[in-house]
C-alpha cells in the first residue's frame, strides 16, 4: 500500500466511525480495517491512528464471521447497522436470507433480533417470518417483567419457556431472554394476573412461586 492509499484508508475509516451517516458500507469499512490491521502491524495501533478503541473496531470486523451470502446484504446495506451485524450472526443463514428477502429486517432493531434468537432456540422448526410477526405484536402490548438472577436457577431458557408456558399459556408469554447477569420473563397482563391467582391458590406470595417455578 501506498503512502497516499494508507492516508485514503484512514481518512476513509476516519469519517465512517465518527459520523452517523456515512458512505461506505459496513463491509467497505470492515475491509479498510483489516488492510490497516496488515499494515500497522495490529489492531492497537490501528486503534491509535483511528481515535477509537480496538474493541469498537473488532466489532467492524464481525462482518467477515457472516456467511458469505449474509456478507453480501452487508455490501449491499440491506444489513447497515453494526449492532445488526453482531445479532444476526446469532441466526441461522436461511433466516437472515429470508428476513432480508422480504424485507423484514428494516422494520427490526438490535433487541428484537435478540428476542428472536430466543425464541429460535423454542421453535426450532417454526416460520421465521412468523416469529417475527409474533414479536412486533408482543410490542404492542403492556408487558411484565419478572426479572431473576442467573445465579438464582440452573434452568436453561428453553426450560423457563415451558415451565411459565405451562403456568400462564403460551399466548401470555412474550419471551424468556437473558439480561446481562439476569434472566428477564416478560408476561402479558393476563400472565401475570393467572400467576397471582396460582400463588393465591397455593397459599404462597407471588416471589416463593416464582422461586418454586425456576429450581
Amino acid at each position: 500500500m501506498t503512502e497516499e492509499q494508507l492516508n485514503e484508508t484512514i481518512a476513509r475509516v476516519i469519517l465512517s466511525t465518527k459520523r452517523k451517516s456515512r458512505q461506505y458500507s459496513l463491509y467497505d469499512i470492515a475491509t479498510d480495517i483489516l488492510a490497516l490491521k496488515k499494515e500497522k502491524g495490529g489492531m492497537q495501533e490501528v486503534a491509535k491512528i483511528i481515535g477509537i478503541t480496538s474493541g469498537m473496531l473488532n466489532r467492524f470486523l464481525s462482518v467477515f464471521k457472516l456467511p458469505l451470502s449474509v456478507q453480501e446484504l452487508v455490501k449491499q446495506r440491506e444489513i447497515d447497522r453494526i449492532s445488526l451485524v453482531l445479532d444476526s450472526s446469532k441466526l441461522k443463514e436461511e433466516d437472515v436470507l429470508l428476513l432480508a428477502k422480504k424485507g423484514l429486517l428494516k422494520n427490526l432493531s438490535s433487541q428484537d433480533i435478540r428476542t428472536l434468537v430466543a425464541y429460535r432456540k423454542e421453535y426450532k422448526s417454526g416460520s421465521i417470518d412468523n416469529l417475527v410477526e409474533e414479536i412486533l405484536k408482543s410490542k404492542n402490548i403492556r408487558a411484565s417483567v419478572i426479572r431473576i438472577d442467573k445465579g438464582d436457577t440452573t434452568r436453561s431458557i428453553e426450560d423457563l419457556s415451558e415451565i411459565f408456558a405451562r403456568e400462564v399459556g403460551r399466548e401470555n408469554l412474550i419471551v424468556v431472554e437473558p439480561n446481562k447477569g439476569f434472566i428477564d420473563i416478560k408476561l402479558t397482563k393476563d400472565g401475570e394476573r393467572k400467576l397471582r391467582e396460582e400463588a393465591k391458590i397455593n397459599k404462597k406470595t407471588l416471589q416463593k412461586l416464582i422461586a418454586y417455578l425456576i429450581h
